[in-house]
């Protein structure tokens, strides 16, 4: 038996495999069905800075209450943990791609394997 074709098989299966499964997960996470791997937490601080209004303004506290209002306005539009879920999002998707290539290369050694046993076989006849 050869064991160069054997071989060759089980990388190629193994390859397909690394790279259907990767598939699998990333469908299930883009299709909300499981969350991206927390590999980013952001822990929520609650500030407590007094609140400043418009009345009370002066020379000394007008860039606070600038950046009070720019704050305010993205809590508004944007939700709470939306930075932390694109970025983990965007490593799921680099290690992804990652494992489907490490799956491409690794079933290109089983192919070359199986290849390579085809042709140094000898020809009966």
């Amino acid at each position: 038996m050869n064991y160069d074709k054997l071989f060759g098989y089980l990388l190629l299966l193994l390859g397909i495999a690394i790279i259907a499964v990767t598939l699998l997960y990333s469908f299930k996470i883009f299709t909300g069905k499981i969350s991206a791997p927390d590999i980013f937490k952001k822990d929520i601080a609650i500030s407590q800075n007094e609140i400043i209004e418009q009345k009370d303004l002066n020379q000394e506290n007008i860039q606070d209450y600038v950046s009070q209002t720019v704050q305010n306005s993205i809590e508004k539009v944007l939700p709470e943990n939306f930075t932390t879920k694109v970025i983990n999002l965007a490593c799921w998707g680099a290690f992804a791609g990652l494992a489907i290539f490490a799956g491409g290369k690794i079933g290109n050694l089983g192919i070359n394997l199986i290849t390579k046993s085809k042709k140094e076989e000898p020809k009966e006849g």
